[in-house]
């Protein structure tokens, strides 16, 4: 499957990197790579993050940070609509 990043889900890694990067440059770059690849592994297992809170949506929770990746599997895609930190209050609608 393709793996389709929404320009928000984009704009909050980005913002992610940048917030951390403030702190420790090392760390932001590791935190965002590790983040990207866990999301690649969605091409081969659509279905590896759970069912999402939100109808229609799945989510894959980013090991050892506290960031989730709110998504939808539509036909051969799988849109990534979201990155969220898990402290911050959940969305009705991504």
């Amino acid at each position: 499957m393709i793996i389709w990043w929404s320009t928000p889900a984009t704009q909050q890694l980005a913002a992610a990197h940048e917030y951390i990067a403030a702190h420790d440059e090392a760390a932001a770059s590791e935190i965002a790579n590790h983040i990207w690849d866990s999301v690649g592994i969605l091409a081969r297992h659509p279905f590896a993050g759970r069912q999402g809170r939100v109808a229609g949506t799945r989510e894959l929770v980013i090991s050892g940070t506290p960031f989730l990746v709110a998504y939808r599997i539509e036909k051969k895609e799988v849109r990534i609509l979201a990155l969220l930190h898990a402290a911050r209050e959940w969305p009705e609608e991504i």
